[in-house]
């Protein structure tokens, strides 16, 4: 009886590795979400503090802690982020060479662990 491990090697979006019909997009979900989650922890806020810091209520911002981004759309998580003082850029570029649909993609800087990504005020 062989024992040996069975693996799946994953394409680099998980999204994708489970069939999710818009891979790209939850990803971009994820990792927006993800930042915000680091941005509200860095600042020691609660659920419902960073709620009323971003406009919104808390059992939105338990969601989006929780990882359950079900109801929380892309153009949202930009605005929170923008509300809790991170730059968010968008560039467009022209697909590769024989690639007919564009790609989405999200680079995020996220803090160093064990650093604040809160910055300084502006003098």
């Amino acid at each position: 009886m062989d024992e040996s491990p069975t693996y799946f090697v994953g394409s680099g979006n998980i999204y994708d590795d489970l069939g999710f019909e818009d891979p790209e997009m939850e990803l971009t979900r994820d990792r927006l979400a993800r930042r915000l989650g680091e941005e509200i922890r860095a600042r020691n806020l609660t659920e419902q503090a960073a709620g009323a810091l971003l406009g919104t209520d808390e059992a939105t911002m338990t969601a989006i802690l929780d990882g359950d981004l079900t109801d929380v759309s892309v153009p949202s998580l930009i605005m929170f982020l923008r509300r809790i003082g991170q730059d968010v850029k968008i560039t467009v570029v022209p697909t590769s060479a024989g690639s007919l649909i564009g790609r989405l993609e999200v680079d995020v800087e996220l803090a160093l662990a064990g650093q604040s990504a809160v910055r300084p005020p502006s003098t």
